[in-house]
């Protein structure tokens, strides 16, 4: 079953290291930031980047955050991930399953 929400947002981020991502994803789970991260095996990262061109192995975090979440999650993304300049994508959901919301929520009820 679907559940609508308005509040829910899908972070993306690249890193290099499985390892850091893992203890990136523990960190921002345990100050409440994230309700929880997916990483993903490596993928190749093309990326045009001020005129230069750059190729990487990187890693794909998947983050479950919500918007009152934003300014701080993206604020110690930045001071923890391991880049100078990660890049965030960051997506609205306007729903999702119903084990999803008992993970946010404990019992689905949205303001």
């Amino acid at each position: 079953m679907l559940v609508p929400t308005t509040k829910l947002r899908l972070v993306m981020v690249m890193i290099d290291r499985h390892e850091e991502a893992v203890q990136l994803i523990q960190t921002l789970m345990s100050e409440q930031l994230i309700y929880f991260g997916v990483i993903s095996p490596p993928v190749y990262t093309l990326l045009g980047w001020h005129g230069m061109a750059r190729e990487a192995k990187e890693h794909t975090m998947w983050l479950l955050s919500s918007v009152d979440h934003l300014n701080d999650l993206e604020r110690r993304i930045d001071e923890l991930h391991p880049s100078d300049n990660p890049i965030l994508l960051i997506l609205p959901l306007s729903e999702v399953s119903s084990p999803v919301a008992t993970i946010v929520t404990g019992s689905w009820q949205e303001d």
